[in-house]
């Protein structure tokens, strides 16, 4: 019989203690199977009690046998409005498919999100430009058993908290009280040129977020933002700037490890890939609407960045299941003029809250100087 067996492609056996499931994001409810599974096939996993698929915070009750297809074969699943039109194949994740086009050019690009409709207002566009796409790490065997393909692609969208092994969370009161002191050398700063009654409402205003959960919620954003660790993945509500980070490969400088050289990517190889979200408000961070008055422009002003929370705990990459669909541009087509490096990534002297965190990388602890140490400044090559 075929099985997965524990710490393996991304499953972990757990006894059945629903605190400790709970601690680690596993979904409450047990269990799911796609209603597209390979009729007459049987696999086991290989667990004591319950196996959790640490990508999606699945669980399973070991003792069941399950059939082959478990979240669904790609074929089978029913096509959904605009499916018909993938010309690149299925991008998968637990019980969905998503559809993957290929586009040449801006026009061509233009036009494809022309056709784009939402019958639900409330939801809004979000775009991630990525100069390559990355995959989860599973074997063609495991990929099997899930989804009946060897060869499922399985987008790998994990927070860069999970990459880096270090959780915000951890450093939570550093990073606070580092945000904080900037607020205080930025309000004690404009009182000195700015009208009274203008620095006292700013100053009333940032007094107001620091007390307010909204702090905690603007820690998060302001650290992804700059590149530093969070459980969540940066996106933007404009394609321009979509369009930069999917054309553009990000490298060290050998000088300085806090510079990132920039430049265009070649007209071959596989492929940049924009992904695209449909998110209601509430499941987003707009900084736009959270930038409180009074704290200066930067950086995310100037990406119009937006902040998805992705998943923590044994659900790192759940935010792949809010994909709507992965758009491809062909790296030999032409683009038309995009934001410059300068312009998506202002200077120390434009901004403010990063020249305040340069200058602040080596204080604190060693695991907040592990997490600082991400920040980087971004130049052309």
């Amino acid at each position: 019989m075929h099985t997965i067996e524990p710490n393996h492609d991304g499953f972990f056996s757990f006894d059945n203690d629903s605190s400790q499931l709970t601690f680690n994001n596993v979904s409450l409810f047990r269990n799911q199977i796609s209603p597209f599974f390979v009729e007459g096939s049987e696999f086991k996993f290989n667990a004591s009690k319950i196996m959790v698929d640490g990508y999606y915070g699945l669980g399973y009750d070991a003792k069941i046998n399950y059939p082959i297809g478990i979240y669904g074969r790609t074929n089978d699943i029913p096509a959904y409005s605009g499916d018909a039109l993938a010309n690149y194949g299925f991008l998968r994740t637990p019980f969905r498919r998503i559809p993957r086009f290929l586009v040449h050019n801006r026009k061509e690009l233009d036009a494809f999100l022309g056709l784009v409709q939402s019958a639900d207002r409330s939801l809004r566009s979000l775009f991630r430009g990525q100069v390559r796409e990355y995959y989860l790490r599973r074997d063609p065997a495991t990929l099997s058993i899930l989804y009946d393909d060897p060869n499922a692609l399985e987008p790998s969208l994990l927070p860069s908290a999970s990459r880096a092994g270090i959780q915000l969370e951890d450093i939570a009161p550093e990073w606070s009280t580092l945000v904080q002191l900037f607020i205080y050398h930025w309000v004690t700063d404009i009182k000195s040129y700015l009208p009274q009654k203008d620095a006292t409402r700013i100053g009333e205003e940032l007094t107001r977020l620091v007390s307010s959960y909204q702090h905690w919620v603007f820690l998060l954003s302001l650290a992804q933002h700059y590149g530093l660790p969070s459980a969540g993945l940066d996106v933007t509500d404009k394609i321009d700037v979509a369009l930069f980070f999917a054309l553009h490969e990000f490298s060290t400088d050998p000088n300085n490890p806090a510079h990132a050289l920039v430049k265009r990517r070649g007209p071959t190889g596989e492929p940049s890939v924009i992904y695209y979200f449909a998110d209601a408000e509430g499941f987003f961070i707009d900084f736009q609407k959270l930038h409180p008055f009074g704290f200066p422009l930067a950086r995310p002003d100037a990406q119009n960045a937006n902040f998805l929370h992705t998943g923590w705990g044994l659900a790192s990459n759940a935010i792949a299941q809010r994909l709507f669909m992965a758009i491809y541009l062909d790296p030999a087509g032409d683009w038309g003029p995009l934001p410059s490096t300068s312009e998506l990534f202002p200077d120390p002297a434009s901004d403010h809250f990063g020249r305040f965190l340069g200058n602040n990388l080596d204080k604190g602890s060693l695991m907040f100087r592990k997490f600082t140490e991400k920040f980087y400044w971004a130049y052309d090559r």
